[in-house]
Formats: structure tokens, sequence, C-alpha cells
């Protein structure tokens, strides 16, 4: 009779306990950033699987062209967009762009050769096909990498960074 009793009392303990750990602790998850050092707590189910930014393109073929003459694999030509493949990430040019938001526009590209980016830059800039493409570059900037600026046809601003660390 009083193990019985016991077994009452410990499994109304355990109960509330069981329900905790099986419905909310799974709805939080922890993550350690190893960077700074830092843990934060983010819902169940926001896992990234893969993050694509939309470029402008003011002419689109001319952008298709341009990127495709950088080294950028074509993935999908959809007509108004196009998307591309950099090593494991993507983009997708879209033709609808307001260029003043185009001018503005930036990306990092963490490549290993900064001034191999520089030289294909400049040899597309030289052969007239892309007169409003600018490059500025190679230089080692004080964050400790070595870049190279482009700007492509439409004035997205990517800058090409080879870490010095």
């Amino acid at each position: 009779m009083r193990i019985d009793l016991i077994g009452r009392r410990v499994s109304r303990l355990i109960s509330p306990l069981m329900i905790l750990i099986l419905f909310a602790l799974p709805t939080l998850a922890t993550h350690h950033d190893e960077r700074d050092g830092m843990t934060t707590e983010v819902a169940a189910g926001l896992v990234v699987k893969r993050f694509m930014v939309f470029l402008p393109a003011k002419d689109l073929a001319l952008s298709k062209r341009f990127y495709l003459a950088m080294g950028a694999e074509l993935v999908d030509d959809g007509g108004d967009y196009a998307e591309f493949k950099w090593a494991d990430d993507r983009f997708i040019l879209r033709s609808e762009t307001q260029n003043d938001w185009a001018e503005n526009f930036g990306v990092h590209v963490i490549v290993e050769d900064a001034a191999a980016f520089a030289r294909r830059a400049q040899e597309l800039v030289a052969s007239g096909n892309f007169p409003e493409v600018r490059v500025e570059g190679p230089r080692d900037e004080p964050w400790k990498y070595r870049v190279t600026y482009v700007w492509d046809p439409s004035g997205v601003g990517l800058r090409f960074s080879q870490s010095l660390k």
C-alpha cells in the first residue's frame, strides 16, 4: 500500500514535468554563436535552408551576360528574372527596378582571390561590352580584407573580399 502511495505521488510530479518537456521545451531551441559567444533562443522551425537576395537589373539581358562573364552559373531563366549561383549561394536578377534603388544596393562576396575578380572585371570593361561597369581595387582594407569593388551594369555594388586573416 505504501509503495502504491509513493508511486501516485511520483506520477503526479512527473506528469506535469513530462508535459513541459514534451510540449513546451521543443518550441524553443538554443543557438550558440561561436564567433561572439552569445546564446540566443529562437522559436522551433525557424531553420533557414537557403538565403537568396534579389538584385535589380535595369537591363536584364545585359546583367545576365555580365554575371555569366564574372563566373556565376545561370540556374533558372524565367523571362523577367534570372536565378544565378555562385558557390552554394544564389541570387535572383529582377527586371523590375527603380534606378535609385539599384545604385544604393550592395552585395559582399567572399572570394579566394580579390585580384582575380579585379582582373576579370577590368577585362569586361576593356571589352566595351559593359560600359556602365566600374572597378576599383583591389586594395587592403583596415578590416583585414583585400577588396575589389565592382559596380554591375545596373549600378549594384559588388564587394569581392578576400580574407587576410
